[in-house]
């Protein structure tokens, strides 16, 4: 069985570090090279994140990743990836929209010292996944992720997660 040259999946998947989790729904676009297994993906997700912070307290809230693949797509899958949370971009694009406009109309001024301060860290990861076709409509696949997750006010106490997908192929 070979693999379509490009192929939409829509899949399910968590990835844990110990009681951590981030589990969502998302979408992804395959394109193979003409008459060759090798390719490129690019995925969109909504997840569902549980993190623990380094002073203990658990952080929840959700997460809008985009990011892309590039390897090897057939019945087995190998691959690298690299994404990024975008739900934590848009929100400081519009802090930065709402609050600096504000405080250059009101003082009609700019202020870089204050623009330092701002969190324009946006989470991301990088990882290596592997998968295999159960059929032409199905596909199982495990990974591991470095993910850098924090915010202004806290930080995650562990990068290192590992997780499985399960996909529906169309």
């Amino acid at each position: 069985m070979t693999l379509a040259a490009n192929q939409t999946r829509v899949y399910l998947s968590t990835e844990s570090h110990n009681q951590q989790t981030i589990s969502g729904l998302g979408v992804q676009y395959i394109a193979l090279a003409p008459r060759s297994e090798l390719g490129v993906g690019l995925f969109s997700s909504l997840n569902h994140a549980t993190i623990n912070d380094l002073q203990g307290d658990t952080q929840q809230f959700a997460q809008w990743e985009i990011g892309g693949k590039l390897g090897y797509f057939d019945v087995f899958e190998l691959y690298a990836e690299i994404g990024m949370d975008m739900s934590e971009g848009m929100g400081n694009l519009a802090y930065v929209s709402l609050f600096e406009q504000d405080e250059y109309d009101e003082h009609n001024s700019f202020e870089q010292d204050r623009h330092d301060d701002l969190p324009f860290n946006v989470d991301g990861f990088v990882g290596i996944g592997t998968g295999i076709s159960i059929n032409q409509f199905i596909t199982i696949g495990a990974f591991a992720r470095y993910r850098q997750i924090d915010s202004e006010h806290w930080q995650s106490d562990n990068q290192l997660y590992g997780g499985l997908s399960l996909s529906v192929v169309f």
